[in-house]
């Protein structure tokens, strides 16, 4: 076996490395300005210059020498992430970053791939003398500079200066290196929303490991435990590939660290072959095939031994092993479906939503597509959705079991009056099942209203729940004799800007819009909420008019220190128009007389020119301001 494996590699090696060889066009890769303009994050690999070192002999002090320094070649534009296949060889990355500005700037350099190490980075110091920081999967999770999930290093670089960083980098799986480049603000927020997507996802997971041990208290089916552990497996599994195991669960176990993921990801496949025997009845019809799945569940056991014998001698031998486990897998629900099991339709469709997020993840991995939101998360994506199509599949498995005991019950109570006691307590089990279904059918329900009153773009409120709000509102203040403030607030040229800049960037200006309104418009009880197109609305109780226009020009500034360019607008930037309308109510006017009103004032703010408020008094309310 052993005389295959370098020749394995080496292909996987040749695959992986070709999109990155093929697109480097020059011997040294250009200098990183820091001082340009702030983005989100600047992808280095067009910034990287390259160096193999296959004996791990080469020393930072060697790489340095004109010899060896000579030897480095840049990375080319290779997409967001550098790509070098799977192999033992030691990676130099070489960094050159210039300050043209006359202060010192921070900057955080994040590897975001969590199986890279050992890693070592080198950066000058004031004195200009070469500081160390080891860290990387083979390395306790104290050694990370920056306590994130990926590998995070903070730097700085002089005013008007310029400076070498090196990276020595390892993997025991893939080496691919998503190397970008962070100011440090811009990074806590794509941080928070990281860890937040990451949150979701164990949500799910959550979800579905309480949904699955409710139905194994009403069933006791050992087939749900097993589907019980195949989720939790999964969950440990990619914690581990993502990071979050070292950096939540066994942080400094170091050994444990590097075989983890390969490890789970062999028992959540055991697990969920044991889990198909008992889900499709694989021993009752076809049982040649259910020994080869037991041999195989038997093999996959095996893996934690092996893999801790001898990582990088069974670790190919074991992704070798998932292919034809997912072609075994693949073959079984095919022939399920065929013969119309009903359960085999939704086991099959499960199945192919973790292959199609496998695939995406592999073929990311290994460099054959680029690496984004989608890509990055595909495993994570396509592993909820089996495990919803799954739920699905028990529940519906229990449905069509629940449906043929009443069926059979009520055949036996025709047939056997004698027998009315035992058909009495199967009825008391079958309407603890559907309460049980019930309850998870109500739940379902209030997810669905949360959903109905969210406007999906931006995440604020909609124009069902706005409605609604003013509503309660409008009756709130009538009874307590306060007045009740609308806002509505509409974007400046935003036609324009969808043409100029593009759709998708207009979306995105609409997302940081609202987050500002909201952030804005905080008290309890305030509501800003997307009213339609590019038109918002607030609602703000017990504000009084002149109340309101401070909050409608507190807004106008908050959105103004985002500076958002708008290359067609007067004011160089985006910017809006607000109209306010504050009145206590009373039975001569109406909550659409007050937004009417504040829709009037939105007019006027326009017409006097834009990225102002103007506030307008209702005609019909005496008591309005």
């Amino acid at each position: 076996m052993k005389r295959w494996l370098p020749w394995l590699a080496a292909l996987l090696w040749s695959i992986a490395a070709l999109p990155a060889l093929s697109s480097s066009s020059s011997l040294q890769a250009p200098t990183v300005v820091v001082s340009a303009p702030d983005t989100d994050a600047l992808p280095l690999t067009p910034y990287l210059d390259v160096l193999r070192d296959p004996g791990h002999q080469l020393t930072l002090a060697d790489i340095q020498t004109p010899a060896q320094a000579a030897r480095f070649v840049a990375a080319g534009n290779a997409g967001e992430s550098l790509n070098l296949g799977f192999g033992d060889d030691a990676i130099w990355l070489r960094l050159t970053l210039r300050n043209d500005s006359t202060r010192a700037l921070d900057r955080l350099l994040e590897l975001g791939y969590a199986r890279l190490g050992p890693i070592e980075f080198y950066q000058p110091d004031a004195a200009g003398v070469m500081q160390a920081v080891r860290t990387g999967i083979t390395q306790p999770f104290s050694t990370r500079p920056y306590a994130n999930r990926f590998f995070v290093f903070p730097l700085t670089v002089s005013a008007q200066s310029q400076q070498t960083v090196y990276l020595r980098v390892q993997s025991t799986s893939s080496l691919l290196i998503p190397a970008k480049l962070w100011s440090p603000a811009r990074y806590r927020v794509y941080e928070r929303r990281d860890y937040a997507a990451q949150a979701a996802y164990y949500g799910i997971m959550g979800t579905v490991l309480l949904f699955t041990w409710l139905m194994y208290r009403a069933a006791r089916d050992a087939k749900l435990l097993l589907y019980l552990a195949f989720v939790a497996s999964t969950a440990v599994t990619l914690a581990a590939e993502n990071g979050l195991g070292d950096e939540f669960l066994w942080g400094d176990a170091t050994r444990w660290s590097v075989i983890s993921s390969m490890v789970g990801y062999t028992l959540s496949m055991a697990l969920l072959l044991l889990f198909t025997r008992r889900l499709l009845d694989t021993p009752s019809w076809m049982p040649h095939t259910d020994r080869g799945i037991q041999v195989m569940a038997a093999v996959l056991l095996g893996a934690p031994l092996a893999l801790a014998w001898s990582f990088s001698t069974f670790l190919l031998p074991y992704i070798a092993l998932f292919v034809v486990m997912g072609l075994l897998i693949l073959y079984v629900g095919i022939r399920g479906s065929w013969r119309r099991q009903r359960v085999a339709y939704f086991y099959l469709a499960s199945f192919a939503m973790l292959a199609v997020g496998g695939l995406l993840y592999i073929f990311r991995t290994v460099g054959l597509i680029p690496s984004h939101f989608w890509t990055v998360r595909s495993l994570q994506i396509g592993s909820a959705l089996q495990m919803l199509f799954l739920a699905l599949a028990l529940a519906d498995r229990y449905r069509e079991l629940l449906l043929a005991n009443q069926a059979a019950n009520a055949a036996a109570l025709l047939a056997q009056r004698e027998r009315l006691d035992a058909l009495q307590s199967s009825e008391q089990t079958l309407e603890r099942a559907v309460a049980l279904r019930t309850q998870q059918l109500e739940q379902a329900n209030q997810q669905l209203a949360t959903l109905s009153t969210t406007d999906g773009l931006t995440g604020i409120a909609n124009r069902r729940q706005f409605d609604d709000r003013l509503d309660q509102e409008w009756a709130r203040a009538a009874r307590a004799g306060q007045p009740l403030a609308v806002l509505m607030v509409d974007v400046d040229w935003f036609k324009k800007y969808n043409d100029h800049y593009g759709h998708p960037a207009g979306d995105e200006c609409l997302k940081q819009i609202a987050h500002a309104l909201s952030e804005t418009a905080s008290r309890s009880g305030d509501l800003a909420a997307r009213y339609g197109g590019e038109e918002f609305a607030v609602i703000a109780p017990a504000t009084s008019g002149p109340e309101a226009l401070h909050l409608a020009q507190r807004m106008i500034l908050t959105l103004q220190s985002l500076a958002l360019p708008h290359a067609l607008s007067e004011f160089g930037q985006v910017t809006i128009s607000i109209g306010v309308s504050s009145l206590i109510p009373s039975p001569a006017n109406s909550p659409q007389h007050l937004t009417k009103s504040a829709d009037l004032a939105l007019y006027r703010a326009k017409s006097l020119g834009r990225n102002q408020a103007a506030g307008l008094e209702p005609k019909t309310a005496a008591d309005s301001t």
